[in-house]
Parts: C-alpha cells; sequence; structure tokens
C-alpha cells in the first residue's frame, strides 16, 4: 500500500512511467496521495500500478504528467493494470497522453469500478479521460469534463449518476447528465491531503449521485453526505468532493453555502451585519459580493505598499487575501460581475496570486521590483471585477 505519498516531476525516456512503477504479486493500493508532473517517453506518464491482485486508487489526485510517446499504450496520468481495478474519491486532472492507443487520464484492461471520482481536462486522441482496453469498466457518481472531443475509450458503461460534459461517453444510465457543464473551482487546495476540483454554489452535481455505495467521506475526508441544494434532504454529491455550507447558520443566506450579507473577512460569515447601503438604505442585509472582492484587492495594495523587509506582521493577511482570489471567483460562480469572460478573469487572478507570492518571497533590492509587479497584476484583475451595483 502507497498511503500519502507525493511523486512529483520526475522523467523517465523510453521507459514506463515517468513517476511511479508499481508491481506487486497481490494487489496496490495508492491511497490519499499525489502524482503530479511527471513525464514518460513511452507509457504511464505519472505511474503505472500492475499487480495480479486489485488495483485501488482512493483519495488521490494525478494531475499534470504526460506520456509522450506517439506509439504503443497510452495513460498520460495512470496505467492500472490487475484482477480488478477501483478509482474512489480521487482527481484525475490536466494528463496528457501523445499515443495513438490514447488514455489521457486513466488507461486500464480490466474490468472494475470508478466511483464518486472527478475527471477534467485531460487530453488524448481517444479516451482522453478514461481508456479500457478489456473487461467492462462502470463508472458511478463520477464528473467526466475538458474539452478533448472523445472522453471515453473502449468498454467504458455508466452505473448511473454521472455527469459528462460533452455527451461522448454516452452514458444512459439513471440519473446521468450529458452535455451539462460541471461547473467546477480549479485544481486548488480545498482541505485534504490533496487538491481538488470543488463544485460552485448552485452546480448541476450538488445531491445528484448515487445513494447505493455512497462513500462516507469525499476525497477532503469531509463526510458525505450533505444537504447540499438545501431542499432539506442530504444526498451524496457527484465527483470526489462534497460541497460544504460555509454559512450554516445565516439566516440571510439564498443559497446553501452563500451569505446572505456578503463576507466582510475572509472565512468569516456576514451574519447580522447592518444594512451600509447608504445608496439604498433599506433595512436589508445585501450581498455585496462584487464590492468585498475589490475590497480585498485594495487591502492587498496597501499592505503590498507597506512592505519593507522579512517577516513583515502584515504579511500573514496579504497572503490570507492572495491565496482567496481565484477561490472568491469560484465561490460565488456566476454572481461575481465581470468585465470579460470568467475564464480570462481566473488567469488574471491567478497571476495577481503568483505574484502576491512573489512579493513575500523577495529579498533586498527585489523587493521593489516584485511590489511593482503585484500591484500591476492586482491592478489588472481589479479592472475586470465592476463596480459593486
Amino acid at each position: 500500500m502507497l498511503t500519502k505519498v507525493r511523486v512529483l516531476n520526475n522523467g523517465a525516456g523510453v521507459s514506463p512511467a515517468g513517476g511511479l512503477f508499481a508491481t506487486s504479486s497481490g494487489g496496490i493500493a495508492l491511497v490519499d496521495s499525489t502524482v503530479s508532473g511527471n513525464v514518460a517517453g513511452s507509457v504511464g506518464g505519472g505511474m503505472y500500478l500492475a499487480a495480479t491482485g486489485a488495483v485501488s486508487v482512493q483519495g488521490s489526485t494525478i494531475a499534470q504528467n504526460r506520456a509522450v510517446g506517439a506509439g504503443g499504450v497510452g495513460g498520460g496520468g495512470l496505467v492500472a493494470s490487475g484482477l480488478a481495478i477501483a478509482v474512489t474519491n480521487s482527481t484525475i486532472s490536466g494528463n496528457l497522453s501523445e499515443s495513438v492507443a490514447g488514455g489521457g487520464g486513466l488507461y486500464t484492461s480490466g474490468n472494475g469500478t470508478i466511483r464518486n471520482a472527478t475527471f477534467v481536462d485531460n487530453d488524448a486522441t481517444t479516451g482522453s479521460a478514461i481508456l479500457n482496453a478489456g473487461g467492462t469498466l462502470t463508472v458511478v457518481s463520477s464528473i467526466i469534463a475538458g474539452s478533448a472531443a472523445s472522453h471515453c475509450g473502449g468498454a467504458v458503461t455508466s452505473g448511473g449518476n454521472n455527469l459528462d460534459s460533452n455527451g461522448s461517453c454516452a452514458f444512459a444510465g439513471s440519473g446521468d447528465q450529458n452535455n451539462v457543464d460541471p461547473q467546477l473551482g480549479p485544481l486548488a487546495d480545498n482541505g485534504g491531503p490533496t487538491m481538488t476540483h470543488v463544485p460552485a454554489t448552485g452546480s448541476p452535481v450538488l445531491d445528484h449521485g448515487a445513494a447505493a455505495g455512497c462513500p462516507a467521506t469525499d476525497q477532503r475526508g469531509e463526510a458525505r453526505p450533505t444537504d447540499a441544494d438545501g431542499d432539506g434532504t442530504a444526498v451524496c454529491d457527484i465527483g470526489a468532493v462534497e460541497f460544504l455550507d460555509l454559512c450554516p447558520s445565516d439566516p440571510a443566506k439564498v443559497m446553501p453555502g452563500v451569505c446572505g450579507c456578503g463576507v466582510p473577512e475572509p472565512g468569516v460569515c456576514g451574519c447580522g451585519i447592518p444594512d451600509t447601503d447608504t445608496a439604498q438604505p433599506n433595512g436589508t442585509l445585501d450581498c455585496f459580493i462584487n464590492g468585498e472582492l475589490k475590497a480585498r484587492v485594495a487591502r492587498a495594495k496597501v499592505i503590498i505598499g507597506s512592505l519593507s523587509g522579512d517577516q513583515d506582521p502584515s504579511e500573514a493577511e496579504l497572503d490570507t487575501i492572495g491565496q482567496s482570489l481565484q477561490a472568491y471567483l469560484t465561490q460565488y460562480h456566476g454572481q461575481v460581475q465581470m468585465g470579460g469572460p470568467e475564464k480570462k478573469v481566473l488567469k488574471l487572478a491567478k497571476k495577481a496570486e503568483k505574484a502576491i507570492a512573489k512579493v513575500m518571497k523577495a529579498k533586498g533590492k527585489k523587493i521593489e521590483k516584485a511590489k511593482k509587479r503585484a500591484n500591476k497584476a492586482l491592478d489588472k484583475f481589479d479592472a475586470m471585477i465592476m463596480p459593486q451595483a
């Protein structure tokens, strides 16, 4: 069993498995682990697990791996070969296979089950997310999303309650959703031992998973199921992550997880805040989503302007703001009024977060240049957030 391992940024020439090649005369289990940024010249960009028994992947993230060989077996993220295959509460994201065989995220050859997994933006000519070369692989309560034309290849069938963003897997089980955007946030640290994609408020994956066989926890270790759509019934969500209501006691919230009066500070629900809308002083708790986000940007610039050296006491607050920009856009998906395409704004948020991180690492003469770059990145992001109506 491989538990809480990190296999990062390794490479292999013509050999299989850019990150890790593991074989066993029994079974192999990968648990609560991360395999990311690895490259193989032939097969299994991230890892190759081969066993005479069962191969199991639980609570793990396999992301941004590549298999660059044009011929032979594919498997940009993971090649799994065993008597039975099981993938549960796991994320397979951004992997690439250049092989004619395909299998951008997962390449396998056997019978097995994928349950409550999230496949996002994997790429290959065939089976960008999953390619099963033998036996029958059953997919249950899982998300398969991305722009590649062919998400599934080989014997991949539905066990129900899946979401496929372009319908190319041809799922036809009970509760399946085809040609539907899952509304996921970027791969990020959302708690737990591994990176995940969190569904936005109002996502079609909320409370639409299969009740039978629902795991007791999600990939982060958070309890399942929850009442994510606010209808009074707790149902397992589709995918590796269960939506959490971040404001359970806010009586003014308009939906689960969304505070009715905005969030005055990172992580603090705005419950009981008096009406401060001077334009419309109606005594109602208003949801200042854009105003709050722009206030964070303004505060970050004030802190950056005051930084003069290492271990400044304001750096902790700046770090919190820096890490919140993309997360804020995800949490309030569809509610933040933007001056351009969401993808562009998310990229600008990412650049601003990186620029803030560099400011906090800068030393000596480099700090002033880093401050200028951070302020410029924040200005570009702020310009895409519309003024509070």
